[in-house]
């Protein structure tokens, strides 16, 4: 799950802002937004078997993206079906390879994993086409494959993170300290790159105030060992000297063993400045809380929804691979309210199509 958006859960300022993003103008505007507008008028092509397929059982995050998904499918007369396994890689790989068995016309899954491209290969091989939501981790792998990704800029989310905590502490007199990320999966493309954007936007707001900021990372081993990471940010925190805020690349595996040492440090909500990723129920929780600052939005419900619509252009119109962007919201206490009242739709949503 390197989990891991969206401002207004539902869509449409996140959706019109995704295709300004992506440069693809009016003429694609239209195109994608022909399923609502000329459903009497033209064809969508064929009926068609789509199947979403990750391995991230449990994941709340996860709902946002399958109603997406069902309603696009819905709109362009396709039937959705989803594989949802265990959290694991082994699991992740097998969804994937179920999936194709059921021999659907198109596909949607998860690059977390190295071996991603070899299933995805493997599907195209017999004749499924396929999209990616939410992470490429290995974009090289993937590149020859031509497949559609919607999901968001790793790095630009990054700097929005960082340049919001760099402002948090100048504006309570905070000029210079460091903005420690743990690191669950170092091997993660996505979390590395979330990581370069944070450094990028410190080094952007200490040209601009004089301030000396500076970003640290270190592995976290929050996935691994969640007890043994509580020590390793206490042990972090003292080796550095002077952390003053945090940015959670890992997501709600690192926010747990983090929230834990701050309190048993005696740290109260709110002391220190915590940008976190992937807006699940647990972590708008501990936004709800004070325990956490910022969230970013990465645009759960559009990584489902513009996955199968890229997809369904790729089939029926021909156009080439699309790479939307579904990012550049976050989520703050003063805002939870509007982005909740978006997440209970999709929530009523999910209810009507029996998904859960």
């Amino acid at each position: 799950m390197i989990e891991h958006k969206k401002s207004g859960a539902g869509g449409g300022p996140n959706r019109r802002r995704v295709l300004a993003t992506t440069g693809l103008g009016m003429g694609a505007l239209a195109l994608l937004a022909a399923p609502m507008a000329a459903a009497q008028e033209s064809s969508f092509g064929a009926k068609r078997k789509l199947v979403s397929a990750v391995g991230g059982e449990g994941a709340s995050w996860l709902l946002p993206v399958h109603v997406g998904a069902a309603d696009a499918a819905r709109m362009v007369g396709w039937d959705y079906q989803r594989i949802v396994t265990k959290a694991t890689p082994e699991d992740h790989i097998n969804a994937i390879r179920q999936a194709v068995t059921t021999q659907p016309d198109v596909l949607i899954t998860v690059d977390w994993y190295q071996n991603v491209a070899t299933e995805v290969k493997r599907a195209q091989d017999n004749g499924i086409h396929v999209a990616i939501f939410n992470a490429l981790n290995y974009p090289d792998d993937m590149a020859s494959l031509n497949v559609p990704f919607a999901g968001q800029n790793e790095v630009a989310s990054g700097v929005a993170i960082g340049k919001r905590l760099a402002r948090l502490l100048l504006d309570k007199g905070t000029r210079e300290g460091t903005v420690l990320s743990g690191n669950p999966f170092p091997a993660s493309a996505v979390l590395t790159d979330r990581i370069k954007g944070v450094a990028a936007a410190l080094d952007e707001v200490n040209k601009a105030s004089g301030s000396n900021f500076r970003s640290d990372s270190f592995v976290d081993r929050s996935y691994e060992e969640p007890a043994a990471s509580v020590a390793l940010y206490k042990a972090k925190q003292t080796e550095l000297g002077n952390v003053v805020a945090h940015a959670v690349v890992g997501g709600e595996w690192s926010i747990v063993p983090l929230a834990t040492a701050l309190k048993e440090q005696g740290v109260k909500p709110g002391d220190v400045p915590i940008g976190c990723w992937d807006n699940s129920d647990k972590i708008l929780n501990l936004l709800k809380q004070g325990v956490i600052t910022v969230v970013d939005d990465q645009g759960f419900y559009a990584q489902g929804f513009l996955s199968v619509l890229a997809a369904w252009a790729g089939l029926e119109r021909g156009m080439a691979p699309l790479r939307l962007d579904t990012g550049g919201g976050m989520i703050e206490l003063a805002t939870l309210d509007g982005f909740n009242a978006g997440y209970d739709k999709v929530t009523a949503t999910a209810k009507a199509y029996g998904i859960s």
